[in-house]
């Protein structure tokens, strides 16, 4: 048995989680010398004031070379198990959940789709001679960014912005969300029956030549979802735009930089495509604005706690030609008050072979949010103290 192996909980309430340790986990068939590996082999929780305990079991079991499985019971007797089923590079392809009559199978696999790792999960769920099965498929590019989700019927899409240090900038500065963004707002535009005016339009893009990150796919660019046959019955929709038919809705965001390089998010573009008329489509926008670090006359940077956090955030009804705000929902404006952390080291009562450590946090930062109307009304949300002491031997 290895040492230092965590076996028991108590948290500040008294409620306890132990577990206990066998040999019994998956063996060695290259080498049966070794013992099996020790795994939890219970796990029991206590609830406060000495409750029933709810008793959970595991047991491993190695079917071949390539594939495993762990059973965990729940409940003595056993009111439900789930049954995890492993392959030979150790991820789960299988999740088997059984209650009384009642089963739900989960089944998890991966794919490559145009170069493209997609893992998609199906769900069955059956009682006595019924069953219904949903599925979840995600589609992840080379830096892991997801690019799409599709469920059942519905699939959204994502893309990222490019950074104008990517080598291919110069030549595809924007990305594929953000054309089609642009091709379906100009389609709203020519259907709208707005006056015209010559005001400028809002900016909803991030800026060329702004956005800089080391890391690909770290900032979301734009959300298309796409519902089979809603739009494909819109009369005169031109054939240039296919791809355009299916979107219900979709989100375009506008990033800019700090000093320190982080890429902040400023507004969202949000429109829903109801009906079969660009001329109906709804169109929302979210400004987003920050407290930021204060100069000194001197130039010197002062920064607090509250930079870089949200100061306030205004939702507009949009005007579908212009993209201009028509009607403001009330500004919602953010105070932030900062509180305290306490940790302190306390010894055991008598001595003992443990080690035992509470942490007990007074207070949590918190954050004060309140509407312009009621300017004078505060709503403060505070955590309990808490504290939890780790045994371990």
């Amino acid at each position: 048995m290895c040492g230092w192996l965590l076996n028991k909980i108590t948290n500040v309430d008294g409620l306890q989680e132990a577990v206990e340790y066998k040999d019994n986990g998956l063996t060695f068939p290259d080498n049966p010398q070794l013992s099996a590996l020790p795994c939890v082999s219970t796990h029991t929780l206590t609830p406060t004031g000495g409750g029933t305990p709810v008793i959970t079991t595991y047991t491993y079991e190695r079917q071949d070379a390539k594939k495993y499985r762990t059973i965990m019971t729940e409940g003595v007797p056993a009111i439900r198990t789930t049954v995890y089923q492993y392959d030979d590079e150790h991820d789960v392809k299988t999740e088997t959940l059984s209650q009384g009559s009642a089963k739900t199978l989960t089944a998890y696999n991966m794919s490559k789709d145009d170069d493209l790792d997609s893992r998609e999960t199906r769900v069955t769920y059956q009682q006595a001679n019924r069953s219904r099965t949903t599925t979840n498929k995600n589609t992840f590019n080379d830096s892991s960014g997801l690019i799409k989700n599709q469920q059942q019927t519905i699939t959204t899409e994502m893309d990222y912005l490019r950074s104008f240090t990517d080598p291919i900038y110069n030549f595809l500065k924007h990305s594929n969300g953000t054309l089609k963004a642009r091709e379906l707002l100009s389609a709203i535009a020519r259907a709208s029956k707005e006056e015209q005016n010559d005001k400028p339009g809002t900016q909803w893009e991030t800026a060329d030549y702004t956005y800089e990150s080391l890391f690909p796919s770290a900032a979301l660019d734009t959300k298309f979802v796409e519902t089979p046959g809603l739009l494909a019955i819109i009369p005169g929709l031109s054939d240039l735009i296919p791809g355009l038919r299916n979107v219900a809705e979709f989100e375009l965001h506008r990033y800019e930089m700090t000093p320190s390089l982080e890429a902040r998010l400023y507004s969202t573009l949000q429109c829903s495509l109801a009906t079969d008329k660009f001329a109906d489509a709804a169109l929302v926008g979210q400004q987003y604005e920050y407290f930021e670090a204060n100069v000194t006359e001197e130039g010197n940077v002062i920064e607090d706690f509250r930079t870089g956090r949200v100061k306030s955030i205004r939702r507009s009804t949009l005007g579908n030609k212009h993209l201009a705000p028509l009607v403001s929902d009330p500004l919602r404006s953010f105070a932030y008050a900062l509180g305290a952390w306490v940790i302190s080291n306390l010894p055991p009562q008598r001595p003992k072979p443990m080690n035992k450590v509470t942490a007990a946090p007074l207070r949590k930062p918190r954050a004060l949010l309140t509407d312009a109307s009621f300017a004078k009304s505060t709503l403060m949300a505070t955590a309990p103290s808490t504290a939890t002491t780790i045994t371990a031997n």
